[in-house]
Order: C-alpha cells, then sequence, then structure tokens
C-alpha cells in the first residue's frame, strides 16, 4: 500500500469485505482523499475518546464538566495536528513504523494543548487525567492501525501458491517477503526462513519464523512441506549454492534466486526483454504453432533432425517429440548442443540413448551409417553455418557444410528411401548477394532436383531472422543495453522480416504436412522491421539511456532482404500465410568437389546464379511477395531489365570498384555506382 490509501487501493475495493459494494456502487471509493482523511480522523477522534473515559473510570475525582472541555480540545487540535503532519492525507502506509511515529506526535501536542488548557483554567488538577487518556488514546490508536493493517495483509495474501523457504533473514529476504505477501496473485508463499546467523535465529519477519540455519534446509523443507528454497542473499557465492543443491531433491524440489536491489534497477528490465511481447518489436501479430496437421505425418513414423541442437533445430525436436514419432533421432557435430538439447528434453544428460547422435554432415560415411541405422522415414535438415560475416571471411567452410554437407544429407535421404524432407532455408537465398545466400539457394537447388529425380516430397522452407536464436538481433541488442551500450546497428535504413522461433518451426512442420515434391515454401512474414526502430523500442522498455551507434553494413549484406527470387514468378499456390513457388534444380553432378578452390566455388556460384537470372537484378529492385489466393496460380512482379554496362573498348566489361557490402562475392551481388546501377564483372 503506498501512504494512508494504501489501505484504500482500488484494487481492494470492489468486492471485498472490508468496503461495502455498495458505497462502491454509488461512487464512493475508499482510496478517495476524503474518505481516508474521514476513516482514519473518525477513528483517533474514538480512540481519544475511549481515552478519556478511560480515564474518568480510573480517576473518579475527575470532575465531569472540565474533562469533557479538555477532551473536546484534545480531539480537535489531534485531528488538525495529524492532517497537518500528514497522517490522514496519503503520506504513510497503514500501521508502518512512520505513521505509527507521526501519530504519536500528533496524540503528544494534543495532550500538550490539553494540559495546557487545563493549567490555564483548573490548575494542575488534571494533568493525572490528561496524561492517563493521552496514554490510552494512543495505545487505542496504535492498536487500531495494526488491527487495520492485519486485515488489509489477510485480504492480499496469495491465495493458490506454492509454500516456500526463503534462504537469509536480512533486507532482502525480509523485503521479499513483505512483497509475496503483500501480492494476491503471487505464485510463492513463504513459510520458514534459514539463516546463519546466530543472532536472527528467533526472529519473525511477517510472521514467517527462521527455522534453522542453511544447513538445515532439508530438514526445513520436509517439516513446512514446502515446494522449493529462493535465496534472497545479496552476492551469495556458488559454495552456497552447492550446499543448498546437494540438500535438495531437485526432482521433487528446486532452489532459485533472485536479483539485489541494484540488478532489479538496472538489469532486470533487460533480461526479460526476450520475453516481451514481441508483437511490440516486430510490428506484426504472432501465429501461434499449429502441428495438427503434421501430426498426421509424424506420428507412428521414424524422424530425423539435423542441427539437433541449434536454435530451430532444438525446438523442431520439442515440438516434433510432442507428435508421438515412433523414433526420434538427433544428429548434430555439437556435444554441447546435444547435452542442452537432452536436458531441456528429458531433465537429464546422460547421452547414452541411441536417439542422440554425435556426427558431421560432412563425413559421407557417417551419414549412411546413421541412416543405415535408424532407417528415418521423414528427415528435417536444419543443420547449416548461419553466420553472414563468418562465412564472407571463410567462404569455403560454407561450401564444405552448407552446399556439401546438405548433398550428403540429400543423398543419403535418398539412397535409403527416405518419403518427406524438408530443408530449412533463408530469405538470406532470395537473390543472394552473400556466401551464406549463394549457398543455401544452391542447398535449396539440390533439395528441388532430388524431388524431382525422386518423385518424393522433398522440399524447402525459407524464412526471415528468428527472433532468439544464437546471433540473431534481439538477443545481441540485449546484451549491450545491459553492458550499458553502445547499441551497434549497421545501417539507419536497414530493414529485416523477423518471426519467432515457434513461428519458424511451424512453418517447418507446415511445409512438411502442405508442400508438394520440389516446392519451396514462404512464410508471408508482413512488412519488414526497421532494425533500428528495434533497438529504440528495446532500449525504451528498458528505461536506460544508451547510445545508438551505425556500424556500416559489411560484406555481403543487404539493406533490405527479399522473399522471392526472378526465376520464382510463378506462385503455385497459396496456403493462409505461406506462398508455394519452385526455383530451378541444381544438378549435384556440377558441383565443385568439396575441397575445390576458392575460384573453382565462385566460378560455379557465378554460372549456376546467372543461369536464374539472379545476376541481372539491380540492387533495390526488390520482388515483391505476390497476392495470391490459395488454390490460384500469380505471377510475382518481373525483375528489372538489366542496366547496360558502361561504355568501354569492344568485347569488354568495365570493372566496378568493390564496395563494403559486396566485396566478398561480386560474382553473386549486383551493385550501384555514383553514376547509377552497373552489373558486377564475373
Amino acid at each position: 500500500m503506498a501512504g494512508a490509501s494504501e489501505a484504500l487501493e482500488d484494487e481492494q475495493n470492489r468486492g471485498t469485505t472490508l468496503w461495502p459494494r455498495r458505497f462502491t456502487q454509488a461512487g464512493i471509493e475508499r482510496n478517495t482523499p476524503w474518505v481516508v482523511a474521514l476513516v482514519l480522523g473518525a477513528c483517533d477522534l474514538v480512540m481519544w475518546a475511549l481515552g478519556w473515559l478511560v480515564a474518568d473510570l480510573l480517576l473518579p475525582g475527575v470532575v465531569l464538566v472540565p474533562a469533557l472541555v479538555l477532551a473536546l480540545v484534545s480531539i480537535a487540535v489531534q485531528f488538525i495536528a495529524g492532517a497537518l503532519l500528514g497522517v490522514y492525507r496519503h503520506r504513510y502506509i497503514v500501521g508502518s513504523v512512520g505513521e505509527l511515529r507521526t501519530v504519536a506526535l500528533a496524540s503528544a501536542i494534543s495532550a500538550i494543548a490539553a494540559a495546557l488548557g487545563s493549567l490555564a483554567f483548573a490548575g494542575d488538577r488534571f494533568f493525572g487525567g490528561v496524561l492517563l487518556a493521552w496514554l490510552a488514546a494512543l495505545v487505542l490508536m496504535i492498536g487500531a492501525r495494526q488491527a487495520l493493517r492485519m486485515a488489509f495483509d489477510r485480504e492480499r495474501a496469495p491465495r493458490d501458491a506454492q509454500d516456500v523457504v526463503i534462504v537469509g533473514a536480512g533486507i532482502l529476504g525480509a523485503s521479499l517477503i513483505d512483497h509475496l505477501l503483500s501480492d494476491k496473485h503471487s505464485k510463492y508463499r513463504p513459510v520458514a526462513l534459514v539463516d546463519d546467523d546466530l543472532a536472527k535465529r528467533a526472529m519473525v519477519v511477517r510472521g514467517v519464523p527462521v527455522r534453522g540455519r542453511t544447513m538445515d534446509l532439508a530438514r526445513v523443507l520436509d517439516e513446512t512441506g514446502a515446494d522449493g528454497a529462493i535465496v534472497a542473499i545479496s552476492e551469495a557465492d556458488s559454495d552456497l549454492f552447492s550446499r543448498l543443491a546437494d540438500q535438495v531433491d531437485t526432482s521433487a524440489r528446486w532452489v532459485r534466486t533472485v536479483p539485489t536491489f541494484s540488478e532489479m534497477l538496472t538489469r532486470d528490465s533487460i533480461g526479460r526483454l526476450v520475453d516481451l511481447d514481441v508483437e511490440d518489436l516486430v510490428g506484426r501479430p504472432i501465429t501461434p504453432p499449429d502441428t495438427s496437421a503434421a501430426r498426421e505425418v509424424i506420428a507412428g513414423r521414424r524422424v530425423l533432425v539435423t542441427g539437433a541442437g541449434g536454435s530451430i533445430g532444438s525446438e523442431l525436436c520439442r515440438q516434433i517429440k510432442k507428435l508421438e514419432p515412433v523414433a526420434l533421432v538427433m544428429l548434430d557435430r555439437d556435444e554441447s548442443a546435444l547435452h542442452a538439447l537432452s536436458m531441456s528434453l528429458q531433465g537429464s544428460a546422460l547421452l547414452d540413448q541411441p536417439e542422440y547422435v554425435l556426427a558431421d554432415i560432412r563425413d559421407r560415411e557417417a551419414l549412411d551409417a546413421v541412416f543405415t541405422e535408424h532407417r528415418p522415414e521423414v528427415v528435417f535438415h536444419a543443420a547449416a553455418l548461419k553466420h553472414l560475416p563468418m562465412l564472407e571471411r571463410f567462404p569455403a567452410e560454407g561450401w564444405k557444410t552448407n552446399v556439401h554437407g546438405s548433398r550428403n544429407v540429400i543423398d543419403a535421404a535418398e539412397q535409403h528411401g527416405v518419403e518427406r524432407f524438408v530443408n530449412v532455408s533463408t530469405d538470406k537465398a532470395a537473390r543472394p548477394t552473400s556466401i551464406l545466400g549463394a549457398s543455401k539457394r544452391v542447398a535449396e537447388g539440390l533439395t528441388t532436383d532430388a524431388a524431382d529425380r525422386t518423385g518424393r516430397r522433398y522440399v524447402s522452407v525459407r524464412f526471415g531472422n528468428v527472433i532468439g536464436s544464437r546471433g540473431s538481433a534481439i538477443p545481441a541488442f540485449g546484451q549491450q543495453i545491459r553492458n550499458g551500450g553502445p547499441v551497434t546497428v549497421t545501417h539507419k535504413d536497414v530493414t529485416r522480416y523477423f518471426m519467432t522461433i515457434p513461428e519458424a518451426c511451424q512453418l517447418v512442420l507446415f511445409a512438411l504436412s502442405v508442400g508438394r515434391s520440389g516446392e519451396t515454401l514462404v512464410l508471408e512474414m508482413g512488412e519488414p522491421v526497421k532494425i533500428v526502430d528495434i533497438a529504440r523500442r528495446m532500449i525504451s522498455l528498458a528505461g536506460v539511456s544508451c547510445e545508438i551507434v551505425f556500424t556500416g553494413l559489411r560484406p555481403g549484406e543487404k539493406l533490405a532482404e527479399e522473399l522471392f527470387t526472378p526465376d520464382e514468378n510463378t506462385v503455385l499456390t497459396r496456403s493462409g500465410r505461406v506462398w508455394h513457388v519452385r526455383n530451378e534444380p541444381i544438378a549435384e553432378g556440377a558441383l565443385p568437389a568439396p575441397a575445390a578452390p576458392e575460384s573453382a566455388i565462385d566460378a560455379f556460384y557465378t554460372q549456376v546464379l546467372a543461369e536464374n537470372d539472379l545476376h541481372q537484378v539491380v540492387e533495390g529492385s526488390p520482388v515483391v511477395p505476390p497476392d495470391a489466393d490459395a488454390g490460384t496460380t500469380a505471377r510475382a512482379p518481373e525483375p528489372a531489365p538489366a542496366p547496360a554496362p558502361a561504355p568501354g573498348p569492344a568485347g569488354a566489361q568495365v570493372a566496378v570498384p568493390e564496395t563494403p557490402a559486396t566485396a566478398r562475392t561480386p560474382q553473386i551481388a549486383a551493385a550501384t555506382s555514383a553514376d547509377g546501377p552497373q552489373e558486377m564483372t564475373k
């Protein structure tokens, strides 16, 4: 409660026993200033009257008329002094130490006024009566406020809450107890304290007693039947947590901690940014996952997920597991990622179950052994290298993993009779200007080629930036804000499409159920969002001041991502918010070897992507997502014609100097010069 009005708050007005509902219906709210003054003032005046009555009973020689006059003086002065000191003006919490001190001061002033009146008109005959009346009134006023305090606390006590033991009876622990017991919606109800300070062994905080030391936590949990313990010790060391955890059966109970006050003021809101309403950040409704159609395909079948330890892969595994496959094989080359996945799925990380497979998709023989042993019927291929700047620096790694690794998975699926295959791609594969986009575009083409060759339902799924994935902008911004800034954004005008991890996995599962052989499914993700706007919203939501620094586009980055490439100018159909398109197949026999020189890889990218007219699209002329109704065919806007090269010697092309955004991949990107758009040299 805030001030005296805390006892009369709105949230406690309606439907409570402390304030009649008919008053509220009549517009008389118990938290209004005049109601506060009337209720508390009348209470104090009655207490003074009772105090004088006590004095009259204990001092029978008091003359009635002078006593009544002095009683009226004390009552009047009490009200005036209390009003001036803020007792009746929303200043103090009812029953708090601050309020009790002020009430005592106001009553002392009232008693002094009565004593002076007695001295002026009746001598010192009534000094004893005044003193006794004051003491009795003070005790009654304090008692009335404590009774009111107890009634309010009982009214606000949590209803359906878990019983918990608080570790630490200091300031933080006392404040935590006060908070938990003052919130009727609290999920936790403190029932006991433990503290190693022997001076606190008999302490009781808001009715919660200290029941022992930290070494007694297990006993206290058993005696109280509490569900867990909350550590409320500022800067508690790891040794304490280790000792507490050793006492607790973590399968049945838990141990948690709370931040310090400074952390709550400076970091807490930032730490929860990823839990905020994502719609406020990306500016569109978030589609809840719907896996009902995928259940018919997955239930009772053997499923394999590559890249199972990644952001998308791990969420896919969690959703697939709910769809009751007969077996779920989770493959990754990162043992730590598999360890974390096992913990999230099973609560343990023994990693001795056959469904956790440590393998690299670059290793054809290892993949063949995995497919031979587990005989998957459905494969989700989510393994990839995805960090654009790293692949610009190490393009050969992207070639080995995103291209040949995908080829290996597709070949294994084809050879072992996998019925359905979903290749997880990215919107950077649409008119790629980076090694990441180009390698993923080739993987899409390989998937389409395998689908055409086998007739099986092998499809690709393309979506934008995934909120909360490792390396995505929003968690990075949150960390920078926690560190005090600056927040780094590449360009003030850069935009991206965003989706949540559940949305991304929903699209993958949707593609499995409705995608036809050789299709690429593209999610309609609303309008692209300016990255700098997201950064500003996050800073605002965090309630801090933080500088935004523009670092410039990195090699291979675009100002705006696109969803379609020019060769995908026909939309086959549309299912809700998903477009079905086809891109050109890429024959795996044409691929240079995994260890091919960089020049051969660049030449392949140039040749294949140029054949799909990707090199003729001018930067800044994005392909707009078509508006096709379900079951209809529509055409995306035609790409702008390629600009003529600048004049030069016959049969020669004019080279365009490399710019920061296209320096790594000149063969697969279009550029604009100061004089206008020009085609990049091959």
